[in-house]
């Protein structure tokens, strides 16, 4: 026992989460060994040497317990294991070895947080037909101490406690009121979030809808423009001459053929003069490559080609009429004034 006490040090030195995990390896030494009794019963041969190994396996964690207890910054913050409070009971009414009592343990803790590890260093209990020594607190230090870092941490429980009994009825009224008050903040909070959800929600389905206005308009536009293009078609087919027949480019193009090559020619010597006028030009620059046009672009070019020339004509005969008739005029005032001389010559 006293040599027990030289661990005393050891344990000093560890750190809270340390110490809890010596006391939660030694609490899960003793679920396992209460727990295969439950499971696979033990021959009557084994009960004596079980029951003494399972006391003094109960007695290193309450070493253990007792020792850290001393030591540890914050005792309440320790977790004490419920397996082994129940079988600190069950060893007051003389019931540790009782395999009612070790059954209804192993449904009940079976699975609890106390399992730790799945096989110890020294598990006596896997060996019962083997000779084996008593076991010490300061052995199962020992057996923590090489499994230790196989171990998940361990983390002592916080308990956030309050006693309200030590209250007095004003700070009680306090109390109650901050809770009232903070229930009321989050209620008031959780509507306006309900709110804003709501909203976002109708926002996205006006998104949505606009959306698909707006396709059906892009589809409509589509299909304006290609009734346009249909009608525009057949407004040029219909205003043709009743007379004309036959193929479109062979009745309409082709006796406008010469208009349209004067006109075209009228438009380059324009262009021609104007590049004159400008500088020289790269003859390589005036030459252009001849585009594909559609028949409707092309009917329509031509169609131009043929009005513009026609302007023209019309205007030549215009400026030859006007020459002509200065011209009459000039003889006429000629022939007034030749009279009038021969009439003062008879005078």
């Amino acid at each position: 026992m006293l040599e027990d006490l030289a661990i005393l040090a050891k344990l000093n030195a560890l750190t809270p989460n340390g110490m809890q995990s010596v006391l939660s390896y030694s609490a899960s030494r003793l679920r396992a060994a209460l727990c295969i009794q439950a499971v696979v019963p033990m021959p009557e041969e084994y009960m004596g040497t079980y029951h003494d190994h399972l006391k003094e396996e109960l007695f290193a964690y309450s070493f253990l317990l007792g020792s850290v207890m001393l030591l540890h910054p914050n005792p309440k913050d320790l977790t004490i294991s419920k397996i082994a409070t129940t079988a600190s009971l069950l060893y007051i009414r003389g019931t540790l070895v009782d395999r009612e009592e070790l059954r209804r343990i192993a449904n009940t803790y079976g699975s609890a947080g106390d399992h730790i590890l799945v096989h110890y260093e020294g598990e006596w209990w896997e060996k019962m037909d083997e000779p084996v020594q008593a076991i010490y607190p300061r052995d199962v230090f020992g057996w923590w101490e090489v499994q230790k870092h196989r171990i998940a941490p361990v983390f002592p429980r916080v308990r956030n406690v309050i006693n309200l009994a030590e209250m007095k009825i004003e700070q009680l009224d306090q109390a109650r009121d901050l809770a009232v008050s903070s229930v009321e903040l989050m209620d008031s909070q959780l509507a306006t979030s309900a709110e804003r959800i709501a909203t976002l929600t109708r926002r996205l389905n006006n998104a949505k809808r606009l959306r698909g206005e707006l396709k059906g308009l892009l589809a409509d536009k589509e299909d304006m423009t290609i009734r346009l293009e249909k009608l525009h078609i057949r407004s040029m087919t219909e205003e043709l001459p009743a007379n004309l027949t036959g193929d479109l480019t062979e009745d309409l193009i082709r006796p406008l053929e010469p208009q349209v090559v004067r006109g075209e020619q009228t438009a380059r010597n324009k262009h021609d003069r104007k590049q004159k006028r400008k500088g020289s030009v790269n003859e390589a620059d005036s030459v252009k490559k001849p585009k594909t046009v559609s028949f409707q672009d092309d009917l329509a070019t031509k169609i131009n080609a043929a009005a513009e020339a026609q302007v023209a004509e019309e205007e030549e005969d215009e400026q030859a009429a006007v020459e002509a008739g200065s011209g009459e005029e000039d003889s006429s005032e000629g022939d007034d004034d030749g009279g009038e001389d021969d009439s003062d010559d008879d005078q």
